[in-house]
């Protein structure tokens, strides 16, 4: 059966629309990152900075494991050179919140940095659903090492 050039464009045509539209919200590039439980500081580290440093993000975002328990974080300095002075956070007293905001890219996570304060400290703003949550399993993922107890070396 010869199916004529007409239905073999409709054809087309739809493959790239459902295409298209299964991209709607996930980051374009093709770089991913293997988020795992055996994760330590320094690959903890290093997956926040790549989600922290993509292009798309109207603010870049930079964070640093001081120690065991803390975290700082903080926004880069952009072409007209503002930011947030970076803040560092505690890691066994605070709570890791998500929440979607408008668009496609609507996504923030912040900490609150004890159980008695109202006080979000921002940890990414205006990402994907993918990098936020992906932020936000970094952030406890890390509190949870905190927590544990350490091992005698």
């Amino acid at each position: 059966m010869n199916a004529g050039p007409l239905v073999r464009t409709a054809l087309a045509l739809g493959v790239v629309l459902g295409l298209a539209a299964c991209a709607d919200g996930y980051p374009s590039d093709n770089t991913s990152l293997a988020l795992h439980f055996g994760m330590d500081g320094a690959e903890i580290e290093t997956a926040m900075n790549h989600i922290g440093s993509q292009r798309y993000l109207k603010q870049r975002w930079a964070y640093a494991l001081t120690d065991r328990c803390s975290l700082q974080a903080g926004e880069v300095p952009g072409l007209m050179g503002s930011a947030t002075e970076p803040v560092v956070l505690d890691l066994r007293h605070v709570a890791v919140s998500m929440e979607k905001t408008v668009g496609p890219r609507g996504h923030r996570v912040w900490v609150t940095p004890a159980p008695d304060s109202s006080e979000a400290v921002p940890l990414i703003e205006g990402a994907h659903w993918s990098d936020a949550s992906q932020i936000k399993w970094l952030v406890e993922f890390a509190r949870s090492r905190c927590l544990r107890p350490q091992r005698a070396s």
